[in-house]
């Protein structure tokens, strides 16, 4: 039995469909290696597309409750993650990083990053009925 946000996603956007199964597969293959945060850019690089037809179609996935967005902050000096937040508006206007032992304040000091996490338990529907390859 397939995953019902999956094939939900697939009736309401029939024409779609090929490419909401080819980023359902990458997910799959991440959750497969341990990995539970999807990049959009490296979804498009992955699947030969572009990084918008991604986010749209993560948006799709999104909807379904099948991941959610967060955004990573980074320390862009040494490049540590210093705090992961679930939306936008709790970005921090500084952040401490104990890496530099000070706080960044100015955006420029900082990288933030959207990604995708999986919620794994609607994947796990779709991962255990999926044929064996």
């Amino acid at each position: 039995m397939p995953s019902p946000g999956l094939e939900s996603i697939k009736r309401k956007y029939p024409s779609l469909s090929h490419r909401i199964e080819r980023l359902a597969g990458y997910i799959e293959n991440q959750i497969e290696s341990g990995k539970t945060d999807i990049v959009p850019a490296l979804a498009a690089a992955s699947l030969r597309c572009t990084e918008a037809e991604v986010l749209g179609l993560l948006m799709l996935f999104e909807k379904e409750r099948m991941v959610v967005p967060a955004y990573k902050i980074y320390c862009k000096r040494n490049r540590t993650l210093l705090k992961t937040v679930c939306n936008k508006e709790n970005i921090p206007t500084d952040i401490y990083c104990k890496f530099c032992d000070e706080e960044h304040a100015d955006p420029d000091e900082l990288e933030v990053e959207l990604v995708f996490q999986v919620r794994t338990e609607t994947w796990e529907l779709l991962h255990n009925n999926a044929p064996a390859l």
